[in-house]
């Protein structure tokens, strides 16, 4: 019998022969063991995996303006990263004109998502003609979600009743290049 052939031979072997060399017990062991690290993985993704995050609506076209009543992508992008940080997925609207005020022509989302440095999918720009703040009321209508805002939002009480609630908004300022909110409870 040559080596080779030596290290092959439990192979051709019939199925029943390597059977009767394996002990039930240990089969018994194997699948327990198989078991208990299926159910670790499984916990242990539970824990970490990354936990939902609450969606924020945000008034692009007031939050513009928070610094110096000058309007600013600038404080736009330090909005959005300040409540990414707090833990919000924001969704910001803006209305059309947004482009006109900060680069003296029409942006439309990906345009302006590239300047914020923020996902174009999560940005809305009204229609000409069409002001963002019932697409914002309406979105955090449907999603029960706070808005980020100054605007009080005074036409679109009777149409969305429920934001006479101040508790709704999230009111907030930028000094010095820095974001500050007050998340009334």
């Amino acid at each position: 019998m040559s080596d080779k052939s030596k290290y092959f031979s439990k192979a051709r072997e019939t199925p029943e022969a390597i059977s009767d060399t394996i002990d039930p017990a240990m089969l018994g062991y194997a699948g327990a063991g198989l078991l208990a690290l299926v159910f670790a993985l499984a916990v242990i993704w539970i824990v970490l995996r990354p936990k939902p995050r609450p969606k924020i609506a945000v008034d692009g076209s007031n939050v513009l303006y928070w610094e110096n009543n000058v309007p600013s992508l600038g404080t736009v992008r330090e909005v959005l990263a300040r409540l990414s940080h707090a833990g919000y997925d924001p969704y910001i609207w803006f209305d059309a004109n947004v482009g006109y005020l900060v680069s003296d022509r029409y942006l439309n989302e990906r345009a302006l998502g590239k300047m914020l440095r923020f996902p174009a999918g999560r940005i809305q720009i009204a229609d000409k003609g069409t002001p963002a703040d019932p697409l914002i009321l309406a979105y955090a209508s449907r999603a029960k979600v706070r808005v980020v805002t100054n605007d009080r939002f005074r036409d679109w009480t009777q149409e969305y009743a429920q934001f006479q609630d101040q508790r709704l908004f999230v009111r907030g300022s930028v000094k010095n290049g820095r974001a500050y909110f007050n998340f009334k409870k």
